[in-house]
């Protein structure tokens, strides 16, 4: 419910002196709320949180993996690929990040597992 009143204040468009404008302070206040609340709603699940809290241990591995491989490898493939119109520029707008953050992930788990030592070197020291 809350990300389609999001949505709704994100697409709200005021009409002055024949010109429109985009209400931007407005949907950064509604995201910022909405974000806050689905926060609260992750600490307030024990399962869920600690299910966020192992995953945050690898947010600086994916932050150092996601240029190499999102903008060499995911882009390119999906610029060949996907075509550049319609509901296909959507689909290459959001599926190269989702992979990315699904494989990255998935490596640093991997890696973490197999060996420890290279996985703290590639995270900045972080175990």
């Amino acid at each position: 419910m809350e990300f389609a009143i999001l949505i709704l204040f994100e697409m709200m468009i005021v009409i002055v002196y024949g010109e429109r404008i985009k209400l931007f302070g407005l949907g950064t206040i509604i995201s910022c709320l909405f974000f806050l609340k689905l926060s609260g709603r992750i600490i307030a699940k024990p399962k869920v949180f600690s299910i966020n809290e192992y995953l945050a241990g690898f947010s600086f591995f994916l932050y150092a993996i996601h240029a190499p491989f999102l903008v060499n490898f995911l882009n390119k493939i999906s610029y060949r690929i996907i075509p550049l119109h319609g509901l296909g520029c959507l689909v290459q707008f959001v599926l190269p990040p989702l992979i990315t953050i699904t494989i990255g992930t998935l490596i640093g788990i991997i890696l973490k597992k197999i060996c420890l030592p290279l996985f703290a070197l590639l995270n900045g020291g972080r175990k």
